[in-house]
């Protein structure tokens, strides 16, 4: 389409900035008494969300992370040596997605939205590189997998596809006096990015094939479904229910590490049976009250 119907709505951006962090993750803390650890590598990316005659929005994002993951590394066979080496952070994230507005229908203000995102994953903890994407962000896309407050707090190696429905309830009168109250429906498709041994999540042995890799690597499916109203102009209810369906990677393979992300950043909270391979589905219902001061 011409750029001349891009309207007022649409935005561009680039980013870069350094990251410096004297933490370690688990996986490092034999490490971290020796001089010279810690993060120390730059993001760089771009974005952008454009939006034609109100009716179509097309957006997206994309970042890199390079530099040192670790300056004094030295790991053999998982134990650490006396001889350091600089471990590298070669790491990428982007997401994609196309959103219809239903034109005609500005009460209502229904929308469909399709998405695709991947974060890297690290297919070897002990080699020289990490390819995990360090995600210092908490992605709120799904109530169970990637919301870090109350769900898995997924933030790395891993793929999804994603697709939204929503409408605005305030289409239906007075009862909410003009203020939005979104109703939405969305579905994931979770699949591992990185499925080889020594993975964040790392097959074991015996499930894995002669190469390394695991089949098939769905991590599962979720549905969630979120009301909210804003009540004034200072204060929001939202109501929210999530429900996730363990995929074949994880029913296949019962010893998945339950720390999913190896940069440590984020953790698992309160969904061990489901990770554990026992192949139960998980749950979140969620309420909350934002108050703007």
């Amino acid at each position: 389409m011409p750029l001349k119907m891009v309207n007022d709505k649409s935005l561009f951006t680039v980013h870069a900035f350094n990251v410096r962090d004297n933490s370690h993750s688990q996986s490092e803390q034999a490490l971290a008494t020796k001089p010279g650890t810690g993060l120390d590598f730059w993001q760089y990316g771009f974005g952008a969300d454009m939006h034609f005659q109100d009716a179509f929005e097309f957006y997206g994002e994309a970042a890199w992370q390079n530099g040192s993951f670790e300056k004094n590394y030295s790991f053999v066979n998982g134990s650490p040596t006396d001889q350091g080496i600089e471990k590298r952070q070669d790491a990428y994230a982007y997401y994609l997605g196309a959103k219809v507005m239903v034109p005609g229908a500005a009460d209502f203000k229904p929308a469909l939205d399709l998405q695709y995102a991947s974060f890297s994953g690290d297919d070897n903890q002990h080699d020289e590189k990490n390819s995990g994407f360090i995600n210092y962000g908490d992605n709120k896309s799904s109530i169970v997998v990637e919301e870090n407050e109350y769900g898995i707090g997924l933030s790395n190696n891993y793929n999804v596809w994603r697709i939204k429905g929503s409408v605005d309830l305030a289409g239906l009168g007075n009862m909410s006096k003009g203020r939005k109250t979104p109703f939405t429906v969305s579905y994931h498709m979770f699949d591992v990015n990185e499925a080889k041994i020594g993975s964040n999540l790392s097959p074991t042995t015996a499930n894995a094939t002669a190469a390394g890799e695991v089949s098939p690597n769905g991590l599962g499916e979720e549905l969630d479904f979120t009301l909210a109203h804003e009540y004034s102009e200072n204060v929001t209810f939202k109501l929210g229910y999530g429900i996730f369906f363990p995929g074949m990677y994880i029913r296949e393979n019962a010893n998945l590490s339950p720390q999913l992300s190896t940069a440590g950043t984020q953790s698992t909270r309160g969904t061990q049976s489901v990770l554990a391979g026992d192949g139960n589905t998980a749950s979140v219902a969620i309420f909350t009250v934002a108050v703007k001061f």
